[in-house]
């Protein structure tokens, strides 16, 4: 019983899918700045949410496994050349919609 309060693999598989999903769709070289970039952005802020919302309602996820879901997250969004800022600006929004 305790042991699954440890168990974070599913909270990190999810960080992982959420970062591929932003990836996916923003890629490193898209451009950031703009009416059209804005609105993209968005749309996918927007994915992310439904998705996380999703996530949310099967899974309880304790703070652990928060920040487990989270730096996978981050991590993933770091090695495919994301800045720092972005990254940790994504995680803290993500974790604070849980």
């Amino acid at each position: 019983m305790v042991f699954s309060w440890f168990d974070a693999k599913d909270a990190e598989d999810f960080g992982a899918v959420l970062a591929k999903y932003y990836i996916e769709r923003l890629p490193v070289a898209a451009p950031r700045e703009g009416k059209r970039s804005e609105t993209k952005q968005a749309e996918v802020i927007a994915g992310m949410i439904r998705l996380t919302d999703h996530f949310k309602s099967t899974n309880s996820l304790n703070f652990y496994k928060k920040a487990q879901m989270a730096n996978t997250f981050k991590g993933t969004l770091h090695a495919a050349g994301y800045p720092d800022d972005l990254t940790n600006k994504l995680a803290f929004d993500i974790v604070m919609r849980m």
